[in-house]
């Protein structure tokens, strides 16, 4: 694995091995489904019939992620990244409250940061701990830094869960990306010798990281 900056400041360049994947990218009227990921209509109606689109795509990951694992994930540590987190329940409460309504607790309990990784983590049985983090536009990038520290802590592997969708029409000015997606990977130590995909900040970089794993790249790299 690379090395963090040296006391000079010099910067080094973060590696980690991308075992599988599974992600889901939609744009406009058409979703694509990529590496392991599940169909909607395949996942269990009985654990997934209150869950929204945010909440079912992560569980379509993970979900598929665990079944293309030999193994399954086991108690594998997930890391969360999302940079707006579930903003259309967060939205449709305050519009509740304007209106005087009550608050649904199961809305309420899915307006969580990290709802939608902890009704997957459920699903497939996974009792190991999880990590949500945002950073604007670093969002994805301090993800793969929380990832490769708690490799660097002595996991033998981690799964980084991504998940953004497109912002309601009420935040639509701060949406540059204008796009969903949705990815699972199980990431460990990086080795050499190997192609990489540099991720870098930016609305668009979890959806050019996405299509490389599409395109067979197994290493992601980035300066820390």
């Amino acid at each position: 694995m690379g090395q963090p900056a040296d006391a000079t400041g010099d910067h080094s360049t973060m590696q980690l091995d991308v075992v599988k994947f599974a992600g889901i990218l939609g744009q406009d009227e058409d979703t694509r489904l990529l590496g392991d990921a599940l169909p909607l209509d395949q996942l269990p109606r009985r654990s997934t019939r209150r869950l929204t689109r945010l909440e079912r795509g992560v569980v379509a990951c993970l979900m598929g992620l665990d079944q293309a694992c030999p193994n399954g994930l086991g108690d594998t540590t997930c890391v969360l990244a999302s940079r707006y987190g579930p903003m259309n329940h967060s939205l449709s409460l305050l519009d509740g409250l304007l209106e005087g309504d009550l608050l649904s607790p199961t809305a309420f309990s899915l307006s969580v940061h990290n709802a939608a990784l902890g009704a997957a983590s459920q699903i497939i049985s996974n009792h190991g701990g999880h990590t949500a983090v945002s950073a604007g536009e670093e969002t994805l990038l301090a993800g793969l830094n929380e990832c490769w520290s708690r490799l660097s802590d002595g996991l033998e592997q981690i799964v980084l869960v991504y998940s953004d969708l497109r912002l309601p029409d009420a935040y639509g000015a701060f949406d540059s990306a204008q796009l969903d997606v949705q990815f699972a990977c199980l990431l460990r130590p990086g080795s050499d010798n190997r192609t990489s995909v540099t991720a870098h900040p930016g609305g668009n970089a979890s959806r050019s990281l996405l299509e490389a794993f599409a395109d067979g790249v197994k290493q992601v790299e980035w300066a820390l």
